[in-house]
């Protein structure tokens, strides 16, 4: 069953129509990121990422997600910042969540996945997204334009810290 969600994923991210495009955290006007929302330190890391993003002037969207429905409203707000349950998307990367698929269909300049996690919903909303630069701490070679390889058993601070080291020392081409 796995390989046959993987082959419609690949599929579908395949017919995705997005313009690639590198970014900095200077050129960048709007990111997106995907976090882990299951334990207080990945969250609370998260969070703390996407306040240095808006910081710097940065617009910012960002999912986080949980196995559970029932604890979606127990999370404070925070600008930009919406909270979903891996079950809203199905095997075959669909889903009816307007959050989900309003994420999906934004054209980010840089899609950041911090999720630190293998989950199939965070690879399907990545394989889907129309972002213009792909961004992770990873190696996942279809779904990501760069990639950051510094393993799953980081901490999400950690992964965040080198994120912004590496995506503030590229220049913008051109």
């Amino acid at each position: 069953m796995k390989a046959l969600c993987e082959w419609v994923l690949k599929r579908k991210a395949d017919s995705v129509k997005r313009v690639k495009a590198y970014h900095n955290f200077e050129s960048a006007k709007l990111v997106g990121v995907v976090f882990n929302a299951e334990d207080e330190g990945s969250y609370l890391a998260s969070i703390d990422f996407i306040t240095y993003l808006n910081n710097k002037g940065i617009r910012v969207k960002a999912i986080g997600f949980l196995r559970g429905k029932e604890r979606l409203n127990h999370f404070p707000y925070t600008k930009g910042v919406k909270y979903s349950s891996y079950s809203e998307i199905s095997l075959f990367s669909a889903t009816k969540n307007i959050d989900i698929l309003g994420f999906i269909n934004t054209k980010f300049d840089i899609l950041i996945d911090i999720s630190q996690t293998e989950h199939f919903a965070i690879k399907s909303i990545i394989a889907l997204s129309k972002s213009k630069l792909r961004v992770t701490s990873f190696i996942e070679d279809y779904l990501f334009d760069f990639q950051i390889n510094v393993g799953r058993d980081k901490p999400v601070d950690f992964v965040a810290k080198q994120i912004v080291l590496y995506l503030g020392n590229i220049q913008k081409a051109g």
